[in-house]
């Protein structure tokens, strides 16, 4: 049972309920859902698509696997660290976190330093992470290409955590 938070229109969530899971999709975005919807029915897959806000969603079930593939950018930094507790409170013994989110040493942040959104300090992902209930299974950041653009045409540049977690 996974639960895919920030699904767009769903890259994640049909490969993952193509593969025989049961899959909750969660997105801000009418337009995305809509495609996911339209996609999952055309491909016969049963997929759970709600659009909400996830600065306000509360996860009510339980996982084993929780996917939160960069959304946190989007979220205040409260908003997101409260999230982050939901999605460790709501995975199963022996379940999977899986994030990826964008940090303080990209463009993304460079460009809006008083930002209230939450790009994470170097390690600051993995430390949330550390403790006896948690095996971090990969943990890293990396430089990735943004599709946006500077104003004067060169590609954004940003750091990435990347994180993989297991619920002991």
């Amino acid at each position: 049972k996974i639960l895919d938070l920030g699904a767009g229109e769903g890259r994640h969530a049909l490969f993952l309920a193509e593969k025989g899971f049961d899959v909750h999709a969660v997105d801000i975005s009418e337009v995305g859902i809509k495609k996911l919807r339209e996609q999952a029915e055309k491909r016969g897959l049963d997929i759970k698509a709600e659009i909400a806000d996830l600065a306000e969603f509360r996860i009510e079930d339980f996982y084993d696997m929780i996917i939160c593939s960069y959304v946190n950018h989007h979220l205040s930094v409260q908003e997101a660290l409260f999230m982050i507790d939901d999605i460790k409170l709501h995975t199963n013994h022996g379940g999977l976190n899986v994030i990826a989110t964008f940090t303080k040493d990209g463009d993304f942040f460079e460009e809006n330093q008083l930002t209230d959104r939450y790009f994470p300090e170097t390690q600051e992902l993995s430390s949330l992470y550390k403790d006896e209930n948690w095996q971090i299974i990969e943990y890293r950041e990396e430089k990735t290409v943004a599709k946006q653009k500077h104003p004067d045409g060169r590609s954004m540049l940003n750091f990435a955590a990347l994180l993989i977690a297991k619920k002991l």
